[in-house]
C-alpha cells in the first residue's frame, strides 16, 4: 500500500487532538477518513453525451440527465 500525504489544519487537528487519547486512536480515525473517501470516489458515475455533464444518480438506471434533461443522455448526438 502506497503512503499517502494528508493535510489536516489546526482547528481540525486540535478537534482531534481532543477526541484521541493515543496516537493509535488518530490513526484509525485518519484511516477511517480515507476509506470514506476511497468509498465516495468508486461511487458510480454516469456522463451526459449530450452536455457532458458527470454526475452520481440516485437510480441504476436515470431517465433523463439532471442538467440538460435530455432523456437522450446516453446516446450520441448524430449531428452537431
Amino acid at each position: 500500500m502506497s503512503k499517502m500525504t494528508i493535510q489536516i489544519d489546526k482547528k481540525n487537528y486540535e478537534w482531534i487532538r481532543q477526541r484521541c487519547k493515543t496516537q493509535e486512536d488518530i490513526d484509525k480515525l485518519v484511516n477511517k477518513a480515507i476509506l470514506l473517501w476511497l468509498i465516495e470516489e468508486a461511487k458510480l458515475k454516469y456522463q451526459c453525451l449530450r452536455c457532458g455533464n458527470k454526475w452520481t444518480p440516485r437510480t441504476e438506471n436515470p431517465k433523463q440527465c439532471p442538467k440538460c434533461k435530455s432523456p437522450y443522455w446516453n446516446k450520441p448526438k448524430k449531428r452537431e
